[in-house]
C-alpha cells in the first residue's frame, strides 16, 4: 500500500497545479451558477404551477452542465505522462521497483480521487438547489457526471495509451499529434452519432428536457450509468497496464 501512496502522490504533486487551477474555475463557475438558486427561492411562491415546473427544469439543466463540466475536468489528461517521456523519466522509471501493474492502478487511483473530489462539489450543489426549489436534481446529475467522467476517460485512455508509445522527447511529438487526432476523430464521432430523443411529436423545450431529465433519475439509468463507468474505469486500467509495460527504445 505504501507503494500505491507513493505513486499517486508523485503524480498529485507534478499535477496540483493543474488541478487547483481547474478546481478554482470549476468552483468560479458553480458559484455563478449557484445565485440563481438563491435569487429563485425568494419568488417561488408567487410562481404558478408552470413556471415553477419550469424553474425546476432550468435548475436540473444547470445542474448537468455543472456535472458536465466537473466530470470532463476529473476524467481529462492531466499531462503529466507527457512530461514524463519529455524529462526521460518514462525510461528510468523501467528499473524502478514499481511494477506496470502497480502504476497503471496508482493512475486509476489518482482519476478515481479527482472524480470523487469534483463529484462532492457537484452533489453539494444539486443538494442545495433540490432543497431550495425541489424537483428531481440528484439523479440526474450524478448519471450525467457518471457519464460525461466515462467519456472523458474513454478520451484519456486513448490518448495515453497512443501517447504512452513514445520512449524520448524525439517520439512525443509523433504520437502526440497521432493521439490528438485520435481524441478530435472520436469526438466528431460522438458528436455526430444518430440518437432519437422521443416519439417524433412536436413538444416544447422545456417538455423535452423534463422527459430527458426524468429518464435520468430513475434508477436504471443510474445503474447502467455506473456500470458503463466501472467498464471504463476497468478499460482505463487494462490499457495503462499494457502501456506501462517495457518496450525497447
Amino acid at each position: 500500500m505504501k507503494m500505491y501512496r507513493s505513486l499517486v502522490y508523485r503524480e498529485w504533486r507534478l499535477s496540483r497545479g493543474h488541478y487547483i487551477l481547474m478546481t478554482i474555475l470549476f468552483l468560479l463557475t458553480e458559484t455563478v451558477f449557484i445565485l440563481p438558486v438563491l435569487v429563485e427561492k425568494q419568488s417561488l411562491l408567487e410562481m404558478t404551477a408552470e413556471e415553477l415546473r419550469e424553474t425546476k427544469v432550468s435548475i436540473a439543466v444547470v445542474a448537468l452542465f455543472l456535472a458536465a463540466i466537473g466530470g470532463f475536468i476529473a476524467g481529462m489528461n492531466n499531462r503529466v505522462h507527457k512530461a514524463d517521456i519529455a524529462s526521460g523519466w518514462k525510461r528510468y522509471s523501467y528499473a524502478l521497483p514499481p511494477t506496470a501493474k502497480q502504476r497503471a492502478a496508482s493512475d486509476l487511483m489518482m482519476k478515481l480521487i479527482m472524480i470523487a473530489f469534483f463529484a462532492a462539489f457537484i452533489l453539494c450543489y444539486a443538494a442545495a438547489a433540490k432543497a431550495i426549489v425541489g424537483g428531481k436534481i440528484i439523479g440526474s446529475t450524478i448519471s450525467a457526471y457518471l457519464i460525461i467522467s466515462s467519456i472523458a476517460l474513454v478520451f484519456d485512455t486513448i490518448y495515453c495509451g497512443i501517447l504512452l508509445m513514445a520512449n524520448s522527447k524525439n517520439d512525443l511529438k509523433k504520437f502526440g499529434i497521432i493521439a490528438s487526432a485520435a481524441g478530435v476523430a472520436l469526438f466528431f464521432i460522438l458528436t455526430h452519432f444518430p440518437i432519437k430523443i422521443g416519439s417524433g411529436k412536436k413538444i416544447s423545450i422545456a417538455d423535452r428536457l423534463f422527459n430527458i431529465i426524468d429518464t435520468m433519475n430513475k434508477g436504471y439509468f443510474i445503474l447502467i450509468s455506473a456500470a458503463v463507468f466501472v467498464l471504463i474505469c476497468a478499460l482505463y486500467y487494462i490499457v495503462m497496464w499494457r502501456s506501462y509495460e517495457r518496450r525497447e527504445a
